[in-house]
């Protein structure tokens, strides 16, 4: 079967099981800046983001992240054929060997935690990397939400102000509106 009609495939499992993935423009984006990149993923979910990038991207490595172990046996299955390395484990118990260094942090993890996880693995990423942050219009086209939602949207709002603080001597920071929204950083060396 070829690489699109597996990626098709997943996807659909995906909606199946209402496992959320990146949307199409969102990840056209995502695939272009992975180019020759070695890449951390924090939240594999079925691993349809990984997949689409090996294919179409050309990364020169993918590690990805997933805390599920339902979803890290189906990611598994759809990433057997590849050279992206998945770790069953929770990305605040994970931690990479000193050698580890990243040219991209995808942020696609949990949402209560992501100052924690930008915090943790920034160290982690090389001097003129990029950090890639998924959903940060969390819930804007929602209008009437449940008290869970409401507490979710504001921890994410609460990343963005922090993001927004960070010192721009060292942090170029790009927020796009384009469907869920998403954030681009570039470490300034």
């Amino acid at each position: 079967m070829s690489a699109n009609k597996i990626l098709l495939e997943l996807k659909q499992l995906c909606f199946e099981h209402k496992v959320p993935i990146m949307r199409d423009k969102t990840l056209q984006v995502l695939t272009k800046l992975a180019k020759n990149k070695k890449i951390l993923e924090i939240g594999s979910g079925f691993g349809y983001s990984s997949l689409s990038i090996w294919t179409n991207g050309q990364p020169k490595t993918i590690t990805t992240l997933e805390k599920d172990k339902r979803s890290f046996e189906i990611c598994r299955t759809y990433l057997k054929d590849t050279n992206i390395t998945i770790h069953n484990t929770s990305a605040f118990d994970w931690i990479p060997t000193k050698q580890d260094k990243y040219d991209l942090l995808i942020l696609d993890g949990p949402k209560s935690n992501q100052k924690a996880l930008f915090q943790k693995y920034l160290p982690f990423l090389n001097s003129d990397g990029y950090i890639f942050i998924d959903n940060t219009n969390l819930f804007s086209e929602i209008h009437q939400l449940t008290l869970r939602q409401k507490k979710l949207k504001q921890k994410v709002n609460d990343f963005i102000e922090f993001l927004k603080h960070l010192n721009p001597e060292k942090f170029q920071i790009s927020f796009f509106n384009i469907e869920d929204g998403y954030c681009i950083i570039k470490l300034i060396k």
